[in-house]
């Protein structure tokens, strides 16, 4: 895995990690689609994870 990659995945591990409620009743890879588009989201509109979490 290159090192991009490893980075997106680090950190949508971290999004699980540290919002355990928004992703509790699901599979692991649904769990994991979720941190992703919320990463996505957030990067695109240029705003941290939090402020992505509200909206």
């Amino acid at each position: 895995m290159d090192i991009a990659k490893q980075i997106i995945d680090q950190r949508v591990y971290k999004i699980l990690a540290d919002n355990p409620d928004l992703f509790s009743a699901d599979d692991a890879e649904h769990k994991r689609s979720k941190a992703f588009l919320l990463l996505g989201v957030a990067s695109y509109l240029d705003i941290d994870i939090a402020e992505a979490i509200r909206h």
